[in-house]
């Protein structure tokens, strides 16, 4: 089952979930970074600058999950960070996080002139994300792979009127996580 942005998110099994989904691809540090991070992340929806998506199986339990947050700048643009996503190990290959990101993608195209991730360019590359240049939407902070900064514009404004320095969600205001 899918969920709708929700103001509802329990902190546990978020963290539980981006917890065994990192640290069984990336190892237990990074697993404890982004479940730490996703654990605050929960904490903020309910500020309404943080959405989280979830995905849940026939037992109610959470297998899939993703937050979205905003990114400001001084030009009123209205951007969202789709980060971090995570579908538990045992639910993996069975087509939720194209369920999940699809559901974001239509979801945010509502609310959002452009959606932004950190990520593989040639996974998101299958929704719909491109590579947008860090002069343009420039991240927070420095990041080391700039060929993963991807977006999806929803908006026909030009890259001129989307350059800008994004200011991210407190959650995010480490620059260890970019």
């Amino acid at each position: 089952m899918i969920g709708n942005p929700t103001l509802n998110c329990d902190q546990s099994a978020v963290r539980e979930l981006f917890y065994e989904t990192f640290a069984q691809s990336e190892g237990a540090d990074e697993g404890l970074i982004i479940s730490n991070l996703a654990s605050e992340l929960a904490r903020q929806v309910s500020q309404s600058q943080t959405s989280f998506y979830g995905l849940s199986n026939t037992s109610d339990a959470l297998i899939a999950g993703a937050f979205t947050s905003s990114l400001t700048n001084d030009r009123g643009i209205n951007a969202k960070l789709m980060a971090p996503v995570a579908v538990h190990p045992d639910a993996q290959g069975h087509g939720l996080s194209r369920q999940l990101i699809e559901q974001i993608i239509d979801t945010e195209s509502k609310n959002a002139d452009v959606l932004v991730t950190y990520g593989d360019p040639s996974f998101y590359g299958r929704f719909g994300f491109r590579t947008i240049s860090t002069a343009v939407v420039k991240p927070p902070y420095e990041i080391e792979y700039p060929e993963g900064w991807l977006a999806v514009h929803y908006t026909n404004k030009s890259e001129s009127e989307l350059a800008g320095q994004y200011n991210c969600v407190e959650a995010f205001r480490d620059e260890r996580l970019w």
